[in-house]
């Protein structure tokens, strides 16, 4: 499980920022990853440009 990973493709839409702001803000508070056993789960927001990183 260490390695595990989850990639996902979706729609070319840009969000706006304010939801963009929102979606960080929740990413930042530790307490939002906790999970049933103490460990702390980790959350990377990457940006793409038709679908590629930026």
């Amino acid at each position: 499980m260490r390695r595990r990973q989850s990639i996902r493709t979706y729609d070319s839409q840009n969000i706006s920022e304010t939801h963009l702001q929102l979606i960080k803000d929740y990413i930042e508070r530790e307490a939002n990853f906790i999970g049933p056993f103490g460990r702390k789960g980790r959350v990377e927001l990457v940006q793409v440009n038709n679908n590629v990183t930026v």
